[in-house]
């Protein structure tokens, strides 16, 4: 969940370098996008219907990608 939740720099610090790159190659997937969907999320508008089109997005995206560690 770390290498998900955390910048990938502050994720190397945590459970180290060789760790992060284990569980990169392991998934194939960006490290850190957990926090990214999370920001973008705190930063869109709910109270366009634009908005709210894309937070539920990155909810279904979010889910999706935190799925991916459990």
């Amino acid at each position: 969940m770390i290498f998900a939740k955390e910048k990938p720099e502050d994720a190397k610090k945590i459970i180290g370098e060789k760790r992060w790159n284990e569980i990169h190659k392991e998934t194939g997937l960006k490290g850190g996008l957990g926090h990214e969907f999370y920001e973008e999320y705190r930063s869109t508008s709910k109270i366009t219907k634009e908005g709210r089109k894309r937070r539920n997005e990155l909810i279904d995206l979010s889910t999706k990608y935190y799925n991916k560690f459990r």
